[in-house]
């Protein structure tokens, strides 16, 4: 008869079925993974993922995305990209607070609310919606947009201009 096997506890001997399990610790799902706080490898890659897209992020117009906030946006420039591009929305209103009043009692009567409800005014955040939705599904990047303004705005009144010598008479 041959000896019993005495079965030390060794790290190098453990199998990998009781490392996952030591890993994993008393998890009440079994082998369910969640995104709770006790990360095996001491990183998380969303933790990962936003110190990567906040890094050297100084503007703070800019989200943790890295998308222009247009609720923040001036209504003009809302206003202004509705109008260059198109878009199929109602215009916001001038003064932020008219939402409030002409959405009660008598304001339902005014003329801007008594249209048919595809041409009403709408809340500004609505807009930058639909200004947001648009600017994204462009096939444009957003640092190509900023580096050619950045061009135009330095290159302005400097184009080729045909100047014609004054009419003699």
């Amino acid at each position: 008869m041959p000896p019993k096997r005495t079965h030390t506890h060794d790290e190098a001997h453990t199998s990998l079925k009781d490392k996952l399990q030591n890993l994993q610790g008393s998890n009440a799902r079994g082998g369910r993974r969640t995104g709770g706080p006790h990360v095996a490898n001491g990183s998380n890659l969303k933790e990962v993922d936003n110190a990567s897209t906040n890094s050297g992020q100084t503007s703070t117009d800019l989200s943790s995305s890295g998308n222009i906030k247009w609720s923040s946006q001036d209504s003009s420039v809302l206003q202004g990209y509705r109008r260059a591009y198109r878009l199929d929305c109602p215009s916001s209103f001038k003064n932020p607070l008219s939402h409030v009043v002409l959405n009660q009692g008598i304001g339902r009567m005014s003329p801007t609310m008594a249209r048919p409800k595809g041409k009403r005014r709408v809340h500004k955040d609505q807009l930058g919606m639909a200004v947001k939705k648009s600017f994204n599904s462009q096939a444009v990047t957003e640092s190509d947009v900023i580096v050619d303004w950045l061009y135009k705005s330095k290159h302005q009144d400097k184009e080729f201009r045909v100047r014609f010598a004054p009419q003699r008479k």
